[in-house]
């Protein structure tokens, strides 16, 4: 569900689940944050969580993918679990277009306190546009940034960065000839950081 222009909603999950579940290859997302509004996600209980299950093939002509909730305003995550479920592993020009979390250029920030942002088989946030920051929680699933915008920022302060499925970097920048500002103060990584075109 979009919520309007200007709009701030707080989400506490409170140990429950919200689930949806797709297989139309597209550009869609479970949760959309429009320009201009404001989304704040807490699990007062520490088990809620917002689950988007895809089980299409995907499709490779198509250039956009389905994320769990798409970002173009502000997004904040203080708890629960974001997880982007999909099968798609290892097909290259498919599976990286799904994921938990996606920021587009328009993006003003997203911020992640805490919780779990999660995809077993691939990429847990694509960072398009805005600033990301990560001060704590789990990212299961590399985090990559592919800007095109050149206010896009990352720091990282703290948080668990764990890749998975054909990932080899937990965090990755392919910046091309967009301008990434780059800080990191903290946080565990269980593999390194990849940059492309630095």
């Amino acid at each position: 569900k979009a919520a309007n222009a200007g709009a701030v909603l707080e989400i506490d999950l409170n140990g429950y689940a919200l689930t949806y579940t797709s297989d139309v290859a597209a550009h869609s997302a479970m949760i959309t944050v429009n320009s201009g509004s404001t989304l704040i996600v807490k699990d007062s209980k520490g088990t809620g969580k917002i689950v988007y299950t895809y089980t299409g093939a995907g499709d490779p002509s198509f250039g956009w993918g389905t994320y769990t909730i798409t970002n173009s305003g502000t997004l904040v995550v203080e708890g629960g679990t974001i997880e982007m479920s999909t099968p798609l592993n290892g097909a290259g020009s498919v599976e990286h277009m799904h994921c938990a979390i996606q920021a587009s250029g328009s993006a003003k920030s997203t911020t992640i306190y805490g919780g779990t942002v999660k995809n077993e088989t691939y990429r847990s946030i694509r960072i398009n546009g805005g600033a990301l920051t990560v001060k704590g929680g789990d990212m299961v699933g590399q985090v990559w940034m592919q800007p095109s915008v050149e206010t896009t920022s990352i720091a990282i302060i703290g948080g668990n960065f764990e890749p998975k499925g054909v990932d080899a970097s937990s965090v990755y920048v392919e910046n091309g000839s967009k301008k990434v500002v780059m800080q990191i103060s903290g946080g565990n990584f269980k593999t390194k950081l990849g940059v492309a075109n630095p």
